[in-house]
């Protein structure tokens, strides 16, 4: 399932063409319309600060989240491999200067997505990205600004790092 605004079709008419899409939810303000597609099992969020985390946890494996604007967040964990997609410029900004995500999953990817405001902690090494023990992890198109450290990789290989 897709829940999308109209500047998304061009996305959903590339996602159409893999097959991994059953229904696209069009939104214009707080009305909903549905059209059916004839794909299966993908998700992609437009979502609000609030329930970014929410959305994490109900997602399934292999969903896309897109982020849109400014969010605020810290210590999220992802446990499943997902894609996170940044829409009408992105950003995540570490809440109270911690860490925002630990990804404990491999093939999570970003894209697009701006990080900020990870500060220095000289107990924990605190970073934007924390990658634990997750293999494949693929981070494009990514920009980190304020932060003690960006991606933070440990016991993880074959991950991708591309501008």
């Amino acid at each position: 399932m897709i829940v999308c605004d109209r500047q998304w079709a061009e996305m959903l008419l590339l996602l159409q063409g893999n097959r991994r899409i059953k229904q696209v939810i069009y939104y214009r303000g707080n009305s909903l319309k549905l059209s059916q597609w004839l794909i299966t099992n993908c998700a992609v969020f437009v979502l609000s600060a609030q329930d970014l985390k929410l959305k994490i946890e109900q997602a399934l494996p292999f969903d896309t989240i897109v982020v849109s604007g400014k969010q605020s967040l810290s210590f999220v964990e992802i446990n499943k491999p997902l894609i996170f997609w940044g829409k009408n410029q992105a950003e995540i900004i570490a809440k109270d200067s911690l860490q925002i995500f630990t990804v404990k999953a491999n093939r999570v990817q970003f894209h697009h997505i701006k990080f900020s405001g990870v500060k220095p902690n000289y107990i924990k090494d605190y970073a934007a990205i924390r990658i634990e023990s997750s293999d494949s992890i693929i981070i494009k198109n990514c920009s980190f600004e304020d932060n003690f450290f960006a991606i933070y990789a440990a016991k993880s290989a074959y991950g991708q790092i591309e501008d």
